[in-house]
Formats: C-alpha cells, sequence, structure tokens
C-alpha cells in the first residue's frame, strides 16, 4: 500500500492482527493478510495523549505511519443487570478481564511496531493520564 491516506473507500492490503488478554497481560497472537477496506488514519499529532485507547503503527525510526483511537477493547467493568427490577443497571469492576480483539491496518512494508496508548490496564485508573500500554514488534508481511 502507497499511503495510508489513500482512497479508502477501495480494498487494498490490510494486516489483521488479533491480540488476546488476561488482566493487563497483551498478547499478538495471529497477523494475517487479508484485502478490505479499513477506515483513514485519524491525525497521528496527539494519538498518544488521546483519552480512550489508541494504537498506532510505526515504523522503524519509530515514525506514525497509522492510527487510530477506539472504544478500549479491553473491559474493566461490565453491566450488571439486579434480580431486584426496582434497581437499575449498574457498572461493576472486571479486575480479571480476559478475551481477545481484532485490530486492522494497512499493510505497509516497513511498519514495523504498533504501540497501545490510554488509561493503565486496571479498574481504577480511569482518571489517571494516558500513556504506552504496550508495544510489539511486527515481522514481515504475511503471505495471503
Amino acid at each position: 500500500m502507497s499511503s495510508p491516506h489513500a482512497d479508502s473507500s477501495t480494498p487494498r492490503p490490510v494486516r489483521r492482527l488479533t491480540f488476546s488478554y488476561a488482566g493487563g497481560q497483551i498478547d499478538l497472537v495471529s497477523d494475517q493478510l487479508v484485502t478490505m477496506i479499513i477506515p483513514e488514519s485519524h491525525s497521528l499529532g496527539d494519538l498518544e495523549r488521546a483519552a480512550g485507547f489508541a494504537y498506532i503503527l510505526k515504523d522503524d525510526q519509530g515514525l506514525p505511519l497509522y492510527g487510530r483511537s477506539i472504544p478500549n477493547p479491553i473491559p474493566f467493568d461490565r453491566e450488571v443487570f439486579d434480580r431486584d427490577p426496582k434497581r437499575s443497571i449498574r457498572r461493576e469492576a472486571n479486575p480479571q478481564p480476559k478475551g481477545s480483539f481484532v485490530l486492522l491496518v494497512p499493510a505497509i512494508e516497513h511498519a514495523r511496531r504498533i504501540e497501545f496508548f490510554g488509561h493503565p490496564l486496571k479498574p481504577e485508573a480511569f482518571n489517571e493520564s494516558p500513556r504506552r500500554l504496550a508495544s510489539f514488534t511486527l515481522g514481515k508481511l504475511p503471505r495471503p
């Protein structure tokens, strides 16, 4: 792909990165090359400090190539429905979340890292400043 900002309505090669998590531990478990349409990159200047969760694809020099701000895919709280119909839905801490999520990034030959930014991965951290949460080295583009 020549540019992450190219026409976003045309299917292009994309890396589908699958991550698993347990508590605050995140692992890259799959890197697949697919052809599809993905959203354009958000402005790269402030993503590292943005509230919420952001992921940034970087080249071998550490320069950002593509990034998006999304809802946090690791739920440290959950909705709980009470058996008493007079009580409403409430949020409850989920201190040991476990699951997986998928991120899509352009298949750029010189992309070498994907980094996550956001609030610390713990239930009470929503008031803390965003920071780098994880960083993963990407190998050469996978085969389709």
